[in-house]
């Protein structure tokens, strides 16, 4: 099939939406090359559906909608894949979130890094009513649902609580330990 596609306005599209889909990605998959996979996936829908999208106001709202739906399908693959049934299953089994530790750090890429010194150091600067949750996630391993019940704290809400703890984390080790 042929698409009439014009290439300059495709690539400056990319440019100014591929980090961002990308980052979403990421963070509902947790994994590099899946969430690099998944971008450019959405990045060749948007080729695809390029005369109907080139018509529509917000193709970043698309792009995102498609990202989201991409994510979804590939969750479900895997899901499949390791005989799940369902995607709290997958959650429960640790799978689409990463339990280990060393994912909190896995991007941290520094000389002479001691993770345990570094885990207890963000610990410690953790605020008090987070340090609870930071421990049942890093050090105990448990996962999302889990600590969620033991807080008692919705799932979605612990969820993002989780991604920013991750964030703060990483920046305070950069910082500390680069």
């Amino acid at each position: 099939m042929h698409y009439d596609v014009d290439e300059k306005e495709y690539n400056r599209i990319c440019d100014e939406h591929y980090a961002l889909v990308y980052k979403y990605c990421k963070c509902r998959l947790r994994d590099s090359e899946d969430a690099k996979e998944a971008a450019n996936d959405v990045m060749i829908m948007l080729f695809r559906k390029w005369h109907w999208l080139i018509k529509n106001d917000n193709i970043g709202a698309w792009l995102m909608k498609t990202a989201r739906n991409i994510v979804k399908q590939k969750q479900r693959s895997i899901a499949k894949s390791l005989k799940i049934s369902s995607l709290d299953e997958m959650e429960e089994k640790g799978i689409q979130i990463a339990a280990s530790t060393l994912d909190l750090f896995s991007e941290i890429e520094l000389e002479n890094f001691d993770l345990e010194r570094a885990i207890n150091d963000v610990y410690e600067k953790t605020p008090d009513e987070y340090q609870e949750i930071f421990k049942l996630r890093f050090f105990e391993k448990r996962v999302i649902t889990e600590v969620a019940n033991i807080v008692g704290m919705p799932y979605s809400t612990l969820r993002l609580l989780l991604i920013d703890i991750e964030k703060s984390a990483r920046e305070m080790i950069k910082k500390e330990y680069s």
